[in-house]
């Protein structure tokens, strides 16, 4: 027998109350329940590529697999047990709706958890339901036991600085040596994608942080996001050619001081005059003539054999 699906949730329905008749006034049964009133979405799905032997470089991505669920919680969030097992939902659909049947392997989908303070209530709870959490890095949870999934809760505020400036500033309480420190690492993106992606996290912590950023804005001269992209980039190209100029500079003055070494030697001077003048040692100095040697001599054999 073949019915549509509306058709078939209905008989589902009335084939239930006839099952259940004896308990009626006490059961709820509701045909094609709504999860949700927005359609379901997961915040972020990261695939990995199988090319990608060696494993995500990021410490945030050491546990991740092919498949993974990225919840993403907002500062003034709360990340509770629901949330957890809502995320846990979301990874059993998307295993559950793929294409083919078992496409998506089981072991092959990791879940992640993101918030900026830590949620000592849903790890109690996850510690009381059987799990166990173990902090692995510094701001990284593992959470293990009666999981279906490698599972990890970040708290991005207490991640590495130095590691994570982006996630660290998206925060309504931003510190500003993290925000110093990602505009300074931002001067090194250049493509337009990468500008863009910038641009969008400095606006969310502009937002969340209005009088850290006009602070840093008097101290500094920075201008509108846009200004100080257009700004940061062109001191990263003054940068480049500047450390051009300075190694090119180091360079003439390695080759000056060479030449200094061996004219002094064929001048019959001692290698501690030699050193007391050009300020080197020894031993660097006996090695920069025996390789100024060696490289004459080559000359003259090429010559020879001309």
């Amino acid at each position: 027998m073949y019915c549509k699906y509306h058709t078939a949730s209905r008989l589902v329905l009335r084939v239930f109350r006839v099952e259940m008749r004896e308990d009626a006034e006490y059961l709820t049964l509701e045909a094609e329940h709504y999860l949700s009133k927005e359609p379901i979405r997961i915040d972020l799905l990261i695939i990995k590529d199988e090319a990608l032997k060696s494993g995500i470089k990021n410490e945030i991505g050491h546990i991740m697999r092919k498949y993974n669920i990225i919840e993403y919680k907002s500062p003034k969030d709360e990340l509770n047990i629901d949330d957890y097992y809502k995320t846990v939902g979301y990874a059993c659909l998307y295993k559950g709706y793929g294409e083919n049947v078992d496409i998506i392997p089981a072991d092959e989908l990791t879940v992640s958890l993101f918030r900026a303070r830590h949620p000592q209530k849903l790890m109690n709870q996850l510690k009381a339901d059987g799990n166990t959490i173990e902090q692995v890095r510094p701001g990284i949870y593992y959470v293990t036991g009666n999981v279906l999934f490698p599972t990890q809760i970040v708290v991005t505020q207490e991640l590495t600085p130095e590691l994570h400036s982006a996630l660290r500033i998206l925060t309504d309480s931003a510190k500003r040596e993290d925000v110093e420190r990602f505009l300074n690492e931002s001067r090194e993106y250049k493509s337009q994608g990468e500008r863009n992606d910038i641009k969008s996290v400095l606006e969310a912590s502009v937002d969340a942080n209005k009088q850290l950023y006009d602070e840093i804005r008097r101290c500094s001269g920075m201008g509108t996001l846009d200004e100080w992209l257009d700004e940061a980039e062109r001191k990263g190209e003054v940068r480049g050619i500047s450390q051009g100029i300075s190694q090119g500079e180091l360079q003439g003055k390695e080759k000056k001081q060479r030449q200094v070494i061996f004219n002094m030697y064929r001048d019959n001077f001692t290698l501690q005059q030699i050193a007391r003048v050009v300020d080197l040692s020894i031993d660097v100095i006996n090695t920069r003539i025996v390789n100024k040697q060696a490289a004459s001599t080559e000359k003259v054999e090429a010559v020879c054999c001309v």
